[in-house]
């Protein structure tokens, strides 16, 4: 586990200690039902003006899909191996 990830672990406890594990979670909870419903309130949005405008939406998902394969030549690229001087094949790092 990194020092990072400790830190928020400890971090956490410490408010649970503080409020209390009913308080916390019940605002938790309540936290994480509002977010789900705004993603939920763009992704009608979203399904609503694809619908409506059909020539945003296909631009839209041209874009997404040219950065997926560019995310993917980058991954490749990265496990690719490569000469070093010797002549010998390596990994590449990232």
């Amino acid at each position: 586990m990194s020092a990072s990830m400790r830190f928020q672990t400890r971090s956490l406890y410490r408010i649970i200690g503080i409020v209390g594990v009913e308080t916390f979670t019940k605002t938790y909870a309540t936290a994480l039902r509002a977010l789900t419903e705004r993603r939920d309130i763009r992704k009608r949005q979203r399904a609503t003006q694809a619908v409506a405008d059909p020539e945003l939406a296909a631009r839209r998902k041209i874009k997404k899909n040219l950065a997926k394969k560019e995310a993917k030549k980058r991954r490749i690229e990265e496990l690719r191996p490569t000469k070093n001087n010797s002549g010998k094949k390596r990994k590449r790092k990232a």
